[in-house]
């Protein structure tokens, strides 16, 4: 229900207000990289694409650290993809481009667009990195912790899908 966002979004948007522009980062770089992605995130949410964008872009710039960058970065993405002028190929440019930001070196080259042997490749080498050699085998694997392959998997899963 979009409607029991509001009072929480006023909150934050108070919240948002208190921390002094000038010196918001450096002094309450923790708080204010919480509050900003939140707030972005509940723009989002209620479909304020372009507030939410200028918000994520604002994180992005003083985030010190990857990991502070990911969220705001999957939130820019999903701007792009949602509301009126939502762009599904620059949403597939932009998830590669993360991909390859975070570290994932990956064929530009997906699958429509593939000829039957490279897919005939792609599978074979995925069979190979199995433990018994076939593609069931991706069932029985463990958890993931790393936090580097989650983010990838998150990006393929939930944009390149679209």
């Amino acid at each position: 229900n979009k409607g029991a966002i509001y009072p929480a979004l006023e909150l934050l948007v108070k919240a948002e207000k208190h921390l002094v522009e000038a010196d918001r980062w450096e002094n309450s770089y923790e708080l204010t990289l919480d509050i900003l992605t939140t707030l972005a995130e509940a723009k989002l949410h209620i479909g304020e694409t372009q507030t939410a964008m200028k918000i994520a872009t604002e994180v992005v710039r003083h985030a010190k650290t990857l990991d502070d960058t990911f969220p705001a970065h999957i939130i820019m993405l999903r701007c792009v993809v949602s509301g009126n002028d939502r762009n599904y190929d620059m949403g597939v440019e932009r998830t590669l481009w993360l991909l390859k930001y975070y570290g994932e070196k990956h064929s530009w080259k997906f699958f429509p667009g593939q000829g039957a042997v490279e897919k005939i490749k792609l599978r074979s080498k995925i069979k190979k990195l199995l433990p018994c050699g076939e593609l069931e085998d991706l069932l029985d694997l463990p958890d993931m912790v790393d936090k580097p392959a989650l983010r990838i998997q998150t990006l393929l899963v939930n944009h390149l899908a679209v």
